[in-house]
């Protein structure tokens, strides 16, 4: 991975990701992993930026698990009608995964490209995306590789293609 881009520090008057009244000024919501368990997530990239600097722009409290690839940090949020989860493994070079909910319209890099306005960062920070623009294969996350399946398609795909079938 290449050198950590710096992420700015949150706008002043944004309140913390975790207010249940807000003023509407943080672009994002957190949501907790005991929440967030049941969603079957995808890869969407993964970012030159530390995790803590993720949490501290979007003011995400972070929360701490294992999995099979060890312990990690996690914050789960949804900014711009997506579902996103941030992490990164303990022992993994630096950087940050991101992770979205499977289900409903797919642009990838859309999704990521709201993702890095919220951060104030540009696509300078994409170290390795799924939709393929600076992709390195090379060094594609242990974590990512486990569960290979199906490319993710959106739900309005799978009806259209269901109906064309039906006579």
């Amino acid at each position: 991975m290449t050198e950590l881009i710096e992420v700015p520090d949150a706008e002043g008057d944004w309140e913390p990701a975790t207010e249940l009244h807000p003023s509407g000024r943080n672009p994002a919501r957190q949501a907790s992993m005991f929440q967030s368990a049941t969603w079957p997530l995808s890869t969407l990239a993964l970012l030159s930026v530390n995790l803590e600097a993720v949490a501290r722009r979007l003011k995400l409290t972070l929360e701490s698990s294992w999995d099979g690839h060890g312990r990690m940090r996690a914050a789960f949020f949804v900014l711009d009608g997506t579902d996103f989860v941030v992490t990164h493994h303990e022992g993994d070079a630096p950087g940050t995964h991101v992770w979205t909910r499977k289900g409903g319209p797919v642009d990838p890099a859309a999704r990521a490209g709201s993702l890095l306005a919220a951060l104030g960062v540009g696509p300078e920070a994409v170290s390795y995306s799924v939709w393929g623009v600076g992709t390195n294969l090379r060094h594609i996350p242990a974590a990512w590789g486990r569960g290979k399946g199906k490319p993710t398609r959106s739900y309005q795909d799978l009806w259209a293609n269901f109906r064309r079938r039906v006579p």
